[in-house]
């Protein structure tokens, strides 16, 4: 094989910093949006726990109105996704169309 078609390897560091530089005008959108990934990512990650105290403290105790106060928490942990979510696909829709 000649030297013209030999595969470059190249590091981790050198391919970040050379995305990072078409990013760079777009910081503030980029780290919202990272922001909006992890906030998404925790609040799917809580609807887990919610799930578990509907099962374990509504059904399993029986108590009506702590399983109501569960299933608005759940909703509310649901609408922060809902939300985080739709910031962060209008973010990089943004990113990617300018």
């Amino acid at each position: 094989m000649s030297e013209a078609h030999k595969p470059q390897h190249h590091n981790t560091r050198s391919i970040l910093a050379w995305v990072s530089s078409f990013l760079k005008p777009y910081k503030n959108r980029v780290l919202a949006a990272v922001f909006f990934l992890f906030l998404g990512s925790l609040s799917w990650l809580a609807l887990g726990q919610g799930v578990r105290l509907v099962v374990d403290e509504g059904f399993l105790s029986g108590n009506a109105s702590e399983l109501n106060q569960i299933v608005l928490v759940i909703l509310a942990i649901t609408f922060v996704s809902g939300i985080a979510t739709f910031c962060r696909f209008y973010l990089m829709s943004c990113l990617v169309s300018a």
